[in-house]
């Protein structure tokens, strides 16, 4: 008998999470329900829910420690910064504009992505915490409709020879 077959359920679930994803998904094709792990199938479909809220949270954490930092240090903006201001915009973008379940729940995950966000920035920029709002002063649609600046070219220096 085939090993995939014998260790369809929990055990291969806990050992080997993608070939018994493959069996999940041959099970269900096939209509064969009663192969199917349901309480294991639950469980992984719950905590996707729950990958995705995360990553939700985590680009809006990024996104408002840039903007945290943009906002109190202004004259440290660099081309990293922006890059990754546009990047998690773009990812938020493709995440929300894909799940209409996820937008309703943007502005509530915000707002402990902004405490996140807020502890990140108090980290980098050596200010403390409280130098920053407590709640966040942007709205998601905000975050998503700000442009931010070009950097200034970097001042570059020559050494004076002797």
């Amino acid at each position: 008998m085939d090993t995939l077959v014998q260790a369809s359920g929990r055990d291969l679930y806990d050992s080997d999470e993608h070939a018994w994803l493959l069996h999940q998904i041959g099970a269900l094709r096939a209509g064969r329900l009663r192969d199917v792990d349901r309480d294991s199938l639950a469980e992984y479909l719950q905590d996707m829910g729950r990958r995705d809220e995360r990553e939700v949270m985590r680009r809006m954490a990024v996104l408002f420690q840039h903007l945290l930092k943009l906002r109190f240090q202004p004259e440290r903006l660099s081309r990293s910064w922006v890059l990754t201001l546009l990047d998690q915009q773009a990812g938020l973008r493709d995440i929300l504009g894909s799940s209409a379940s996820l937008a309703a729940k943007a502005e509530v995950l915000g707002g402990a992505a902004y405490q996140r966000g807020a502890g990140f920035a108090a980290a980098e920029t050596g200010l403390p915490l409280t130098a920053f709002p407590k709640v966040s002063p942007w709205t998601v649609a905000a975050t998503l409709a700000f442009e931010p600046p070009e950097p200034r070219p970097p001042t570059l220096y020559r050494r004076k020879r002797p």
